[in-house]
């Protein structure tokens, strides 16, 4: 391989989001690593993550104009960009961006890869969209998945071309706190948005809270539900003991003392809070999502209860805290997950493709 491979990577943008996450992670690593990483930001120019300085980030977007009469010029700006860059790898890092990659650079020798990143059968995707995107998907030089049930999902053509490949997580290096020597806290991460049910974990939380008084609960994240959910604090009347904490940039170190790690959503695609609590040694609840089974296995590394039943969620809330045997063996199972899902394990995944 060469020292020098050029890559550009099409982004939404690079705001908040996993998908953002995950491309400002492989940029700045391959940068290090010698390649030249252009990013082309088409949806919103928002920049949340630390990008490295070598990094070159493009600027495509045009929010005063609807999305279809975009497509063109993005397409066109694509296509400038390679005549500047001579890429040799384009990564979409969201799927919609595919058909725009693809008819930017169809006459190129440019390796094309797409990233699947949602629960293809809860993403809201109309059937038009699903059709222009399979048609795209199997032009692909790849297409990688975060799971076995995301590929399952598509055309056995695009089954053929697709690898699973999940996020890299990266936590603080350090000793793994016991789990007798843990916090009572339990800690709830992501957007605040319906399908993430952060309103099922309230009430359970207060449910368990009522035998349970010396626990407090955090919950990380914003969005549009931050008001509902305070005004449910204040209905169960929790307000002493479940705190909204916003976005942080030192999630790790805020929640690496917590005992239990929680999350509800009706479906995900990589949770990468979930994964990063597990490399901390946090003990993890999950519902059972689509493809959860790649991640969490019940009662092996973590527990798993049924979307959105109440009763089962305060059940494993209790079994955390009193089986401690069990407690300790998903600690135990800290740095197994580090080691599956360092950045070095999946940069090479990656590289292989290239």
């Amino acid at each position: 391989m060469e020292k020098h491979r050029r890559l550009l990577f099409v982004v939404g943008s690079m705001g908040g989001g996993g998908a953002e996450r995950v491309a400002s992670i492989f940029a700045n690593e391959l940068s290090r690593k010698g390649f030249d990483i252009t990013i082309a930001m088409i949806l919103d120019n928002t920049v949340y993550y630390d990008i490295d300085p070598s990094v070159k980030l493009v600027d495509l977007t045009r929010k005063s104009h609807p999305y279809l009469l975009n497509l063109s010029y993005w397409i066109s700006k694509i296509k400038q960009l390679h005549k500047e860059m001579h890429f040799d790898v384009a990564i979409s890092f969201f799927l919609k961006g595919s058909p725009l990659l693809f008819e930017a650079l169809k006459k190129t020798d440019v390796k094309m890869l797409a990233r699947e990143s949602e629960d293809p059968l809860n993403s809201k995707r109309g059937l038009i969209t699903k059709a222009l995107l399979n048609h795209y998907l199997a032009k692909m030089h790849a297409v990688i998945f975060q799971s076995e049930y995301q590929r399952k999902c598509f055309s056995k053509k695009i089954q053929e071309k697709g690898y699973i490949i999940h996020n890299p997580v990266s936590v603080p290096e350090g000793e793994i706190i016991e789990f007798s020597k843990r916090s009572n806290v339990i800690v709830d991460v992501g957007r605040l948005i319906p399908g993430k049910r952060h309103d099922l974990i309230l009430r359970a939380f207060a449910g368990f809270l009522s035998k349970n008084p010396d626990y407090i609960l955090n919950i990380y994240g914003d969005g549009i539900e931050k008001e509902n959910l305070s005004n449910l604090i204040k209905e169960l009347k929790l307000d002493n003991h479940a705190f909204l904490k916003g976005t942080s940039k030192n999630l790790h170190y805020d929640i690496a003392k917590s005992k239990i790690f929680v999350l509800a959503s009706d479906f995900e695609g990589q949770p990468n809070a979930l994964i990063e609590a597990m490399a901390l040694g946090i003990p993890v609840i999950s519902s059972r999502w689509n493809g959860v089974e790649d991640f969490v296995q019940n009662n092996i590394n973590g527990l798993v209860f049924e979307k959105g039943d109440l009763e089962s969620l305060i059940k494993s809330f209790e079994t955390i805290t009193r089986e401690t045997d069990l407690s300790q063996s998903f600690v135990e199972k800290a740095n197994q997950t580090r080691k599956n899902f360092s950045l070095e394990t999946i940069i090479d995944k990656w590289l292989k493709l290239f």
